[in-house]
């Protein structure tokens, strides 16, 4: 517990632990372990699901062809404890990996741990509820939500969840577990002249005439459009829905994203409840689709409107843009880095999978998957990069401080390093270093992607501060 007699939160970014770590005597991954022990509650994000072997794997993982069931082991819970955490962010792309069982199979070793967590649930409503921990500063209540949508160039429509979403069904029908997702859109941004020839071609092909006859509710695909078409296929003079995707009037050529309302409301309702219910609420965020700037309206939208709603700290986990920014008092942090995944630990992969890289089962073992991964044999190109990629080196635990009137304070960023070199079961190991050359990089990180917030980061003795007036 810290001495501060304010709050002190810390956040992390994606945990998917595959060993036992805390039987590691490595000074410097101990030192990471104190930070979080020292605050009043740390979180961070559990990526996967945990599994001894109960349920089916789901047709791909998360959400991808090319990506590893992430299927964390039940001592997870007990580990995680061990090291400080006390809640977890449980929305993400792995969350569904093993399926709506899986997920109950989860939440099933959360409770029996006494581990807080939010995100998946029995039920939508379960789902999108906040999870609560007491602490002797103040009850502090969790939402955690993953996102839904379009992927890379945005050029194609994104499979709609299966065996993801959860929904509420009762009291006729089972209720389906899943993940609170807020899904979101692709908005194409084209010229007048591209965006006149589309409209053309629509009423040529009939398909104006089609889309009035949905609005208006008529016609055998009103059930298929539902809400998965963004916005209800309206139309105006500078918007224009076309084949299922929304094109808008701009001076460029270029994409933006945009989420879907009832995704926003359903979570912004809970939200309101948490701030009714707890001193502290927290709302967490799994990203995949923002890759540039310009891709991160969604989360943006879903930030501001999360704190508005009442969430004292919004934290974004997924992005790789990053920063800090202070809205209107509170707290967002953009992006943060991936904490400790033992992607390159996993003893367990299905069939399905060894298949789809050209592996026999029975004949070939976890470790001839975890080879021809990293050598990329699938498609020519490392689909799921391991440790040994740069991109995924360095890290940070946030932590997060209030006064005793429970107004923001402090935010200090503690740069670690991760080992991406030796034995494999070592790979992905969080440390801390502040002197090293990675743990500059990632303070510089800190630095830079916050100015476009407005937010000066200070490095002070190898950690970066943001002093909130």
């Amino acid at each position: 517990m810290s001495n501060d007699p304010g709050m002190v939160m810390a956040f992390t970014g994606n945990l998917a632990p595959q060993q036992r770590f805390s039987v590691c005597r490595d000074e410097k991954f101990l030192k990471v372990v104190e930070l979080l022990r020292s605050a009043d509650v740390s979180f961070t994000n559990l990526e996967g699901c945990i599994q001894d072997g109960e349920d089916f794997p789901a047709y791909v993982a998360g959400n991808g062809r090319g990506a590893t069931y992430l299927a964390c082991p039940p001592h997870t819970v007990e580990e995680v404890k061990w090291m400080g955490i006390r809640m977890v962010y449980a929305a993400n792309n792995h969350a569904a990996d093993f399926a709506e069982s899986g997920i109950l199979t989860t939440i099933k070793y959360f409770k029996a741990g006494g581990l807080g967590y939010a995100g998946i649930g029995a039920s939508l409503s379960a789902a999108t509820a906040p999870g609560y921990l007491e602490t002797p500063k103040g009850m502090v209540a969790l939402i955690a939500a993953a996102d839904w949508g379009p992927r890379g160039r945005m050029d194609l429509p994104y499979q709609m969840p299966a065996a993801v979403m959860a929904a509420d069904e009762g009291p006729l029908f089972k209720s389906r577990p899943g993940v609170n997702l807020v899904r979101y859109d692709a908005v194409t941004l084209v010229d007048r002249a591209t965006l006149d020839a589309l409209r053309r071609a629509s009423e040529e092909l009939g398909w104006e005439r089609t889309k009035a006859n949905r609005r208006r509710g008529g016609g055998r695909d009103e059930a298929l459009l539902g809400d998965l078409v963004l916005g209800g296929e309206q139309d105006s003079e500078t918007e224009l829905h076309f084949m299922g995707r929304k094109f808008a009037l701009a001076d460029r050529f270029d994409f933006g994203t945009a989420p879907y309302q009832v995704d926003l409301e359903r979570n912004y309702r809970w939200i309101r409840e948490a701030r009714r219910q707890a001193e502290f609420v927290v709302v967490a965020f799994h990203d995949q689709g923002a890759r540039r700037p310009t891709e991160e309206e969604y989360t943006k939208i879903f930030a501001y409107g999360a704190i508005d709603a009442g969430a004292d700290i919004y934290v974004n986990t997924g992005c790789r843009h990053g920063g800090i920014e202070i809205y209107k008092g509170k707290l967002i942090l953009h992006g943060l880095p991936a904490f400790f995944i033992q992607n390159e630990q996993v003893r367990q992969v299905p069939n399905q999978m060894m298949a789809r890289w050209g592996l026999r089962p029975g004949e070939s073992t976890p470790a001839d998957f975890l080879d021809a991964r990293d050598r990329g044999e699938e498609h020519g190109t490392n689909v799921m990069t391991s440790f040994r990629n740069t991109d995924f080196r360095g890290s940070a635990v946030h932590t997060v401080s209030y006064d005793e009137s429970r107004n923001l304070k402090e935010v200090r960023v503690y740069p670690l390093t991760k080992i991406s070199k030796g034995p494999r079961s070592q790979l992905g190991r969080p440390r801390w270093e502040p002197d090293t050359e990675e743990a500059q990089q990632v303070l510089e990180r800190a630095v830079e992607r916050s100015k476009r917030f407005g937010t000066r980061v200070a490095v002070e003795n190898g950690v970066g501060i943001v002093r909130v007036k």
